[in-house]
């Protein structure tokens, strides 16, 4: 959720100066990973809403740099595999 929130307020950011859509992007791509991962531990239905509702969301931001949505799903779907995680 912490990463969510760093990709929303960098959004202001890119209005002004475009090039940093990174700002938005990474922090989003990387609570998507978290979030599968939760998923892939658990079966709990309450934690698959939440799951789902933290994907859509970090599948709007990238969109809201100019990526366009079947890249971002895809962006969204690979996350996981490629976070970096001890």
């Amino acid at each position: 959720m912490r990463e969510l929130a760093e990709s929303v307020r960098a959004l202001g950011a890119i209005l002004a100066d475009p090039s940093r859509d990174a700002d938005v992007v990474d922090p989003a791509v990387r609570a998507a990973a978290h979030a599968t991962i939760v998923l892939e531990q658990t079966a709990n239905l309450s934690v698959s809403v939440i799951v789902g509702q933290i994907r859509s969301t970090a599948t709007d931001l990238l969109r809201s740099t100019g990526i366009g949505l079947a890249e971002a799903q895809a962006m969204v779907r690979a996350a996981a595999a490629q976070l970096d995680l001890p």
